[in-house]
């Protein structure tokens, strides 16, 4: 199992990709939970965005949707 940085500590790749489905959610209430774990997935592909924490990955993959709000 792969492990994530969270900051000052490490934490698993599944606690990972819940934080960042967490945060998708909040963008995107109404959009199936699935598919939004599937991204949460996808995005953890990203080397970039996997080195960052969870919630910090979430805001920079989000940033281009949550700039016109």
């Amino acid at each position: 199992m792969y492990s994530f940085d969270m900051g000052a500590t490490q934490t698993s790749s599944r606690d990972w990709l819940r934080a960042v489905s967490e945060r998708l959610q909040q963008q995107w209430p109404s959009i199936d939970p699935q598919r939004l774990d599937d991204l949460a997935l996808d995005l953890s592909r990203d080397e970039r965005l996997r080195a960052l924490p969870a919630r910090d990955a979430a805001e920079v993959w989000l940033q281009p949707v949550t700039a016109r709000d």
